[in-house]
């Protein structure tokens, strides 16, 4: 190069140059190639571990939905089975009270939700690497979630504060240690307070009743969503 520039043959000089720097493009070129085809394969395998991440997740999702539907069938078994005694003429109220008692929930309205993977790819922005349709139901999918759980929450705080109401109509745990004092006890006895106990229980099921109906349907309706993504999701994982 430097011996064609000496002899001014510029036009030598020049392809010579030129064949230099398309060269050196070249050589960027397919090194930005090999960077690309590194990081789409570093993108494709984080993409695949979040899918098997969040199959995972469906798949628990499915095991706790089912199981608490089973729940509320027993609930719905025990609450016919209440509403058949109450048929029966003159009942005492203590026994309409502990027949009542049987049909409500042990645990209480006890909903457990699984969205690890979810928030994962929220939190790092890798939600970017999940193609746009499964991205959006999997983010509806955690929406109507976290709607059931709030439902779930207000409903509960209804029932136990309604259920706190009834405690101090009764005297809390002043109950249990009244069997000195015969006037509370002529209290507790006192028809007009265990009918307002019952009322106020009875108030407790209907709230729970509903509140089961729809935390019901929409479970029903998660599930199918949960088995849409994850049919989607196995056709991603066989591409």
């Amino acid at each position: 190069r430097y011996q064609l520039a000496k002899d001014n043959q510029f036009l030598k000089y020049s392809r010579y140059a030129i064949g230099e720097i398309v060269l050196v493009v070249v050589g960027i070129l397919i090194a930005l190639q090999i960077n690309n085809w590194q990081q789409n394969r570093k993108n494709d395998e984080a993409r695949r571990n979040y899918y098997h991440q969040l199959l995972h997740d469906l798949e628990k999702d499915r095991i706790l939905i089912e199981g608490f539907l089973l729940e509320i069938d027993s609930f719905e078994v025990r609450l016919q089975s209440y509403k058949e005694i109450f048929k029966q003429p003159d009942l005492p109220i203590w026994q309409i009270t502990n027949e009542m008692r049987k049909v409500f929930l042990s645990d209480g309205v006890n909903v457990k939700v699984n969205n690890n993977a979810i928030t994962t790819l929220q939190n790092t922005g890798d939600i970017k690497l999940i193609p746009p349709l499964v991205r959006n139901k999997i983010l509806d999918f955690k929406y109507k979630q976290a709607g059931i759980m709030d439902f779930v929450s207000i409903t509960q705080q209804n029932i136990v504060n309604h259920t706190l109401h009834l405690s101090e109509l009764w005297g809390g745990d002043l109950v249990g240690r009244s069997e000195n004092q015969p006037k509370l006890v002529k209290h507790y006895n006192d028809e007009n307070i265990q009918i307002q106990s019952l009322m106020g229980l009875e108030a407790n099921l209907s709230t729970l009743s509903e509140a089961l109906k729809k935390v019901e349907k929409r479970f029903k309706d998660l599930l199918k969503d949960a088995e849409e993504i994850t049919k989607i999701i196995n056709q991603e994982l066989k591409k």
